[in-house]
């Protein structure tokens, strides 16, 4: 006749995670991860400590509080203290950032900055503190095209302020950086993601820079010095691989392989549990939400490996 899940609607900020979806089990997966529980088809419930990004991180600004105009009869700091630069970037530039998405770009762990921005006049100042502020190495997508991105989350090898589509997640220890974009970019990273995103549009999910600092991920104080050293030699093995776009991560052979190392080599759970996921990952891209109707292609796990 139906089925019965357990799943939490908010009384004071309702939040519908529940809809567009067609497969309850990935609703109880997402749901329980949240309730720091690993729960998984034909699997036993395994205990994995998850929290709110806020609450081991600090996310980035909004792209107004970067470039944005000051309001009429506003002070003249009010607002962004830059101006986005048309031209190319450069390995000079004062102020780089990821500021758009480009799926032909970012289909590694690794991205470079795409923009630089110009300080405006006589707000120096304002540009330094936000700089010092907020700039880092991870980017979290908040616009996230799972039928043609590859990534959650971005790194740039040196402090990019981010942009419009990558605003920045900075955390109290760098090392925790790369915990974040192996996390970020694992199955288990992209089902707390869509779960916790808006699917108004077929293909698409999206956050706001506000509703990131409350998304689902590991809680890094709960992992050993000896975990946290093995998260950046897993990002170092990982961070030129090509991953194929979101809706095909069942299919990904470079997604595959990080799931095996972050659940089995990272976290500690048996070879059950990984297959476990990646069943997992077959029943997320069936999701009308994810594949928004794309076909796949015979070829695409030709693509730039």
């Amino acid at each position: 006749m139906g089925e019965t899940i357990q799943a939490n609607i908010q009384r004071e900020k309702p939040k519908w995670n529940l809809v567009r979806i067609q497969d309850f089990e990935l609703v109880q997966t997402a749901y329980q991860l949240t309730q720091c529980k690993l729960h998984l088809p034909r699997c036993k419930a395994q205990p994995l400590t998850i929290t709110e990004l806020k609450n081991v991180g600090k996310r980035g600004l909004i792209s107004l509080d970067i470039t944005g105009p000051a309001p009429v009869d506003a002070p003249a700091n009010f607002r962004g203290p830059f101006d986005l630069s048309d031209s190319d970037p450069t390995p000079t530039d004062t102020y780089p950032t990821l500021w758009n998405h480009n799926c032909e770009e970012e289909h590694k762990l690794l991205c470079k900055p795409d923009g630089k921005l110009l300080v405006r006049p006589r707000m120096e100042g304002k540009a330094i503190q936000v700089w010092r502020q907020f700039a880092g190495r991870c980017h979290l997508t908040v616009d996230f095209g799972l039928a043609s991105q590859s990534i959650a989350v971005a790194f740039t090898k040196e402090p990019t302020i981010g942009g419009r589509a990558w605003p920045n997640v900075n955390f109290p220890k760098k090392s925790w950086d790369y915990a974040f974009s192996i996390w970020g970019n694992c199955t288990l990273g992209l089902l707390s993601w869509w779960w916790h995103g808006s699917r108004q549009q077929p293909g698409r999910a999206c956050i706001s820079v506000t509703a990131s600092t409350t998304l689902p991920v590991l809680d890094f104080r709960e992992l050993s010095q000896a975990q946290i050293k093995h998260a950046r030699r897993i990002f170092d093995q990982f961070k030129h691989k090509h991953f194929l776009p979101a809706y095909v991560a069942d299919e990904d052979p470079t997604r595959g392989e990080l799931d095996r190392r972050v659940l089995c080599d990272w976290l500690g759970f048996d070879e059950s549990i990984y297959e476990a996921v990646r069943q997992l990952a077959h029943k997320w891209c069936a999701e009308p939400s994810v594949h928004g109707g794309k076909q796949r292609q015979k070829n695409i796990l030709l693509e730039k490996k």
